[in-house]
């Protein structure tokens, strides 16, 4: 028994799957998925930024109980005893100009971290250049201690002709001598 439309195994009470639509309809599946994916994104965005600041009053507990920091001393009726005075911004502004600042803080510290290491690339260098000519220096120093033991032991030996000549002088003014006599 075959089927007359070319679908042998298909259940035809099942809707057909994605390769099986027309492009139309996949068309319209695709947006109505890329609305829906809009959708879900906003809510999340929106969920995010409603609950960004929530961790932050549990942060300022957590530092005040690390940093041991000590309650109110003397208890007066004057309600600003002994506390920071009054920002007159809200506590989320201040606190994100303050991570602002550690942000650009950061950063500068970074670029001190870079100079640093620049400077000490340049340092490695240098004491690289400094360790090859301490050793031409050295290599100079020895050619030239032996230089100069070759030249001390040439002049032994012309020290030695000269004085084997000043005898021979010697010899002969005497014989010079005699035979004048």
């Amino acid at each position: 028994m075959t089927d007359d439309n070319g679908d042998m195994g298909r259940n035809p009470g099942k809707r057909p799957t994605e390769y099986e639509l027309t492009e139309e309809s996949c068309q319209r599946v695709r947006d109505i998925m890329f609305s829906e994916d809009f959708e879900e994104a906003e809510r999340a965005r929106i969920a995010k930024h409603a609950r960004s600041w929530t961790w932050y009053p549990h942060t300022v507990w957590d530092w005040i109980i690390e940093e041991r920091v000590p309650l109110q001393r003397v208890q007066t009726d004057d309600n600003r005893a002994h506390r920071l005075p009054s920002l007159e911004v809200s506590l989320e502004r201040a606190f994100a100009a303050h991570v602002a600042r550690t942000a650009r803080e950061a950063s500068r510290s970074r670029e001190g971290d870079e100079e640093i290491m620049a400077l000490r690339k340049e340092n490695q260098h240098l004491q690289e250049q400094l360790d090859h000519l301490r050793g031409q220096v050295v290599d100079e120093i020895a050619a030239l201690r032996n230089r100069k033991a070759q030249l001390e032991e040439r002049q032994e030996k012309v020290a030695t002709v000269v004085q084997d000549h000043g005898e021979r002088l010697v010899v002969v003014e005497n014989v010079a001598g005699e035979n004048q006599l």
